[in-house]
């Protein structure tokens, strides 16, 4: 017999055997190799269930097993056997039916019990540290095979199994959340037409769940509060002073416009600003420039007659509607 086998990757590919030199290497089991022409049969079943759970005077248990004809033989080959060899039968559960003996249910849960003091500290065959000692108990009748329960007494006494027992209960855990962190800062500033409440908050984080009957958790791990009153804008405004005259534009300015006279001409006019209070009182200019977004223009253009030239006045105001 000759052993074949061939080094796959996870995903079912040939690779080279020395990848799986430290792999288990499979283990041959003899077999037979049918011969060409040959009958060939399927190995046997798994054998079934037991037909009974005793034996007495008119039952008996049985397991049956099974094989199938897979090829049957060619001319010259072994011929495949009677179906009576294709099937195959023993016994058991032998025992008498007449056998009453004890039936244990699982045990239950382990409760505390207060009777039996606290314990130092140690550990359970599961690594998890237990901290107090438990009571677990289990229902234990007695049966007749076939039958079903029966009164105790016909069961041996000497033989009934424990119905409690102790145990060991895990030690509990507390939750524990870490202390509240600082409040979140509320604007240092003031907000220039912003009306809304500004809110601050803190939160907590659960750092440990309860368990084992434990201190649950608190309910509230964040907290939002409005923030004091902030502060508000100080009213302050610009204030605009008339328009001085025209100035004529030098001419290095306006080269632009030859032949021009320096008499006449595109000129700039000038006003002064100051920062006001709300009130009209003074107030220093680095205020205005601080807090208000919109700063007046200074200056404008403006245009010096010439003395030829059509003059006209300033448009007057509009006149009142002529309809409603």
């Amino acid at each position: 017999m000759m052993d074949c086998f061939v080094a796959l990757s996870s995903p079912g590919e040939e690779v080279d055997r020395q990848l799986c030199g430290d792999a288990i290497y499979p283990t041959p089991i003899v077999c037979e190799v049918p011969c060409l022409k040959d009958c060939v049969l399927s190995t046997w079943s798994k054998w079934s269930s037991c037909s009974h759970t005793c034996s007495g005077k008119t039952t008996e248990g049985k397991q049956t097993r099974a094989r199938s004809i897979l090829a049957y033989a060619g001319e010259g080959g072994v011929q495949c056997p009677n179906s009576s060899a294709l099937q195959e039968v023993r016994s058991c559960n032998d025992h008498p039916c007449t056998v009453y003996h004890w039936q244990t249910g699982t045990w239950g849960q382990c409760i505390e019990d207060p009777s039996v003091s606290t314990i130092n500290s140690s550990t359970s065959w599961s690594g998890e540290p237990t901290c107090s000692v438990g009571m677990q108990t289990r229902k234990v009748i007695c049966v007749r095979v076939n039958v079903g329960q029966v009164p105790p007494k016909k069961c041996p006494e000497s033989l009934r199994p424990d119905t409690v027992r102790p145990c060991l209960l895990p030690c509990k855990k507390d939750c524990i959340v870490t202390p509240y962190s600082d409040w979140t800062p509320c604007p240092s500033s003031c907000q220039e037409g912003d009306r809304s409440i500004k809110k601050q908050s803190r939160n907590r984080v659960i750092i440990q769940l309860p368990a084992n009957g434990g201190q649950d958790c608190p309910e509230v791990l964040y907290e939002e509060k409005e923030c004091e009153t902030s502060s508000v804008c100080p009213g302050f405004r610009w204030k605009t002073h008339k328009w001085r005259r025209c100035q004529l534009v030098p001419w290095y300015v306006r080269q632009d416009s030859p032949g021009t006279h320096e008499t006449c001409g595109p000129g700039l006019q000038t006003r002064a600003i100051s920062c006001r209070k709300q009130d009209g009182g003074q107030a220093d200019i680095g205020e205005c420039l601080k807090n208000c977004r919109f700063m007046p223009p200074i200056t404008q253009p403006c245009q010096l007659p010439c003395q030829n030239d059509c003059q006209l006045t300033n448009w007057s105001k509009f006149s009142s509607c002529s309809a409603d």
